[in-house]
């Protein structure tokens, strides 16, 4: 959140919450990208800390530099910053009619020291693996949605690297089903699971208290290995007696 008040201005976190004030810049669609990475890095690191890491991730959109990020080829605060500085090129896009170039996101990468991915990095665009991260790979994300032969061509990348369970940390509907549809055997397809379960209380709000206890435990059920001591960290727990139960011990087979 200091990143994001340094370079635009605004408090990320601020604007997301509602709390900014009414005469706060918002920042528009300037936040969207910063917005989403941090949401998507977030989860990520949510995960992490019940075991879950990834294998292999892609990303769709603004969603590519947090997949670049899950994969180690960023670092989450170079990854924030060029976040903020795709944001401004957006608007810059969108206010003036104009496409970004390859050169303008070059501009945007000045500083920031990409690395060759600790995990698969699967491109959005050509569905291959992605040695580094460079200005030209950013440049394909931007334009693109996922759909089509992207989808496809990451779907065939994802089963080779014998992915069999995607977890989904973008806002929802994500493209894990669509990526399941096109799965080379789709009876083989992973299992696609929310990085936190959004439950309806009352048919119109969505209540999201332990949504990602349910999310946890909808991996487990899908065999994902997970630390549970994760769900309790900086918890402090006290051991209470339990009243003693007459068992008849009786035998039954099962």
């Amino acid at each position: 959140d200091d990143l994001i008040r340094r370079e635009m201005g605004v408090s990320l976190l601020d604007v997301a919450f509602g709390l900014a004030s009414s005469g706060q810049d918002s920042g528009g669609p300037q936040l969207a990208e910063p917005g989403i990475y941090a949401l998507e890095c977030a989860l990520t690191a949510q995960w992490a800390s019940v075991g879950v890491r990834p294998s292999a991730a892609v990303g769709y959109g603004p969603g590519a530099l947090a997949a670049a990020q899950a994969a180690g080829a960023l670092d989450l605060e170079e990854g924030l910053r060029l976040a903020a500085a795709l944001g401004d090129l957006r608007k810059t896009q969108s206010d003036r009619g104009m496409q970004v170039t390859p050169e303008d996101v070059q501009a945007a990468l000045a500083g920031v020291a990409g690395a060759a991915p600790t995990a698969s990095l699967v491109s959005s665009v050509t569905g291959r693996v992605v040695e580094s991260v460079d200005g030209r790979e950013i440049c394909r994300w931007l334009g693109r949605t996922g759909e089509g032969r992207e989808l496809a061509g990451s779907a065939q990348t994802l089963a080779r690297l014998g992915v069999d369970a995607m977890v989904e940390v973008g806002p929802p509907p994500g493209p894990g089903g669509a990526i399941g549809d096109a799965w080379p055997e789709p009876a083989r397809a992973p299992v696609s699971l929310p990085a936190m379960v959004c439950t309806s209380a009352d048919g119109e709000s969505r209540e999201l208290d332990g949504g990602f206890d349910r999310a946890v435990a909808a991996a487990y059920e899908a065999g994902l290995d997970i630390s549970f001591a994760g769900l309790f960290a900086g918890e402090i727990r006290r051991r209470v007696s339990l009243p003693s139960y007459p068992f008849q011990r009786r035998r039954y087979w099962v």
